[in-house]
């Protein structure tokens, strides 16, 4: 039997292997054939507006893990490579919002679809039992994780 610090820490282990996996692959295989001059940051800033437009700074921000002024450098290079944009809260006028333009959404749709694509090619790689035992697990681990 495990305890919750135990399985607490398989949590954290598994985010951790999850994590550097993931950079892995972004950085051998879909850096070589992506078609998008995205980085990996700049796009789980697009995903976090996508998801919340439009997104004021402070909440881009603190759900990032960043400094705000952090943030900022990295709106602004966004912003002039036309993905995002920027205004004003009527409510606040001291509120800067963020929202994705056509651009953004089509860069960001790209991104997702090659990395998609990526991530196909190493599934390829498993055997019939293999996927088919990752994808009971991944499925499980989903419905658990929302849970928590």
């Amino acid at each position: 039997m495990y305890s919750d610090y135990e399985l607490a820490e398989l949590l954290k282990n598994f985010h951790i292997e999850t994590a550097r996996w993931f950079k892995e692959v972004f950085k051998q295989d879909f850096l070589k054939q992506a078609r998008t001059n995205i980085t990996q940051t700049q796009y789980r800033i697009l995903r976090r507006i996508k998801n919340n437009q439009p997104c004021k700074m402070g909440e881009l921000s603190s759900c990032s893990s960043v400094s705000f002024g952090s943030m900022t450098i990295m709106v602004n290079k966004l912003v002039e490579e036309g993905l995002v944009k920027r205004m004003t809260s009527h409510e606040d006028r001291r509120v800067i919002l963020v929202s994705l333009t056509e651009e953004g959404e089509k860069i960001l749709k790209e991104f997702q679809d090659q990395f998609i694509e990526v991530l196909k090619k190493r599934v390829s790689r498993l055997d019939k039992p293999k996927k088919d035992r990752l994808y009971t697990v991944l499925k499980q681990f989903m419905e658990i994780i929302r849970e928590l």
